[in-house]
């Protein structure tokens, strides 16, 4: 199949997250044309590449229409594809604000290694040998693993970024705390909240990070408002 320069760009923009709005698509795509000519080149190009099966989109009830790779798709980028593509309407704003902090942090140009979350498991399908996996011990004592929404720098120096757009359980969110602080692939653990969130997310950190650094392990967690993020990008932009 031909797959031209435009098409690659939109692939890649879509491996790296589960779904990603079609404005956004037209921004990051084609950046340097006007909004007229980037619709219409957008719109060309998606249809090119869902009638050849690599790409579906999904209209979402009050909000843009969206679009995700295939499985056919996710194999032709190596990424995983199956239940974890397309939309799932009650992570859709966690989601979306993902792609926006990802590219935020993209156009910084500060953050080498810049990866989301997704193209860190196409590394390795296997946690166990995927470095970018963080071993946790859950509440109930059950062992798993956790994934950073995205993550940046050399490996033993990672931060990982969570997006926390809702109240979790604050139990939950120590427990994910702790395996930043003993994974030793990573520096950090940077949590980006929202006016909800940001109540229980800094009453854990401070939980965290004061076990942790009784344990000789430092203070790795940090949290700030998903909006500074937001902000100074912006910033750069002007």
């Amino acid at each position: 199949m031909a797959i031209s320069d435009a098409d690659q760009r939109i692939l890649a923009l879509l491996a790296k997250f589960r779904f990603v709005p079609v404005e956004t698509l037209r921004r990051e795509v084609f950046p340097n044309q006007s909004r007229a000519t980037a619709v219409a080149y957008t719109s060309r190009r998606l249809s090119k590449l869902r009638e050849i099966g690599l790409v579906c989109s999904q209209s979402v009830v009050g909000q843009s229409q969206v679009h995700y790779l295939s499985d056919e798709g996710a194999s032709f980028m190596g990424v995983e594809g199956g239940a974890g593509a397309g939309v799932k309407l009650a992570e859709y704003a966690h989601d979306c604000a993902c792609v926006d902090v990802y590219l935020a942090l993209a156009r910084r140009g500060d953050r080498p290694g810049l990866i989301s979350e997704r193209e860190a498991r196409a590394l390795s399908f296997d946690p166990d040998m995927n470095s970018y996996a963080i071993p946790i011990t859950r509440a109930n004592g059950t062992k798993g693993y956790a994934w950073p929404d995205m993550i940046s720098g050399d490996d033993g120096q990672r931060v990982g970024y969570e997006v926390e757009w809702t109240p979790k359980n604050k139990r939950r969110l120590i427990h994910l705390m702790h395996g930043y602080g003993y994974s030793q692939h990573y520096r950090m653990g940077v949590y980006l909240t929202t006016p909800e969130s940001h109540p229980v997310v800094s009453s854990a950190c401070e939980e965290a990070n004061t076990v942790l650094q009784s344990r000789g392990l430092g203070r790795p967690i940090a949290v700030f408002p998903l909006n500074t993020i937001m902000n100074d990008s912006k910033g750069d932009q002007s």
